[in-house]
């Protein structure tokens, strides 16, 4: 469902939080009804594609790379040219949409943990684990637990497994601080 908020009282930071809550539009209060008519039209015709990472999933804001984006269902754009929108088949895109996204946030992850290993691998390399190296090493241990908890139910399920063995060697690592790594 597109969300278009109203506000009569806008300022930077509550325009920038309704954004990032998920908001499709914001409009500024007085408006007309047919500038609001002209933002519905838009939400039905041209919809923003969703983009998803590892703290958002919603309509792509300016600031997004939307080269990962989905395409929402649009049941709303349906029904506005006329055609027979089944309860169903709204459900069905749903259910598709979130798998997609689902499946979107493991891809999303993988890169900033690769990152990461290029960091915390020549840390390791000098012979003993630092407290940089625990530092890297804690973020990516909750990388890990969190990719693990998306990707339960995802295409990426079988990828757990990785997960888990980066968590237990990270985890036997962060008790060496200060000695030489096993």
């Amino acid at each position: 469902m597109p969300v278009i908020v109203l506000l009569s009282e806008p300022t930077p930071s509550l325009v920038q939080g309704i954004m990032r809550a998920g908001a499709d539009d914001v409009v500024m209060k007085p408006v007309s009804t047919k500038g609001l008519l002209e933002r519905i039209h838009l939400q039905i015709h041209r919809r923003k594609p969703f983009i998803v990472t590892d703290a958002y999933a919603g309509p792509a804001r300016k600031v997004d790379d939307a080269s990962w984006a989905i395409a929402p269902p649009n049941p709303l754009y349906e029904k506005a040219m006329g055609e027979q929108v089944k309860f169903h088949d709204v459900e069905r895109g749903i259910q598709n949409a979130l798998i997609e996204v689902k499946n979107r946030r493991p891809e999303n992850t993988a890169p900033e943990i690769v990152a990461l290993l290029g960091c915390i691998v020549p840390m390791l390399d000098k012979g003993v684990v630092s407290k940089a190296a625990l530092g890297g090493l804690q973020m990516l241990i909750k990388l890990n637990q969190d990719l693990m908890g998306h990707m339960a139910g995802s295409k990426y399920d079988h990828v757990s497994e990785l997960c888990w063995a980066m968590i237990t060697v990270s985890e036997t690592l962060s008790a060496d601080v200060g000695s030489p790594p096993e």
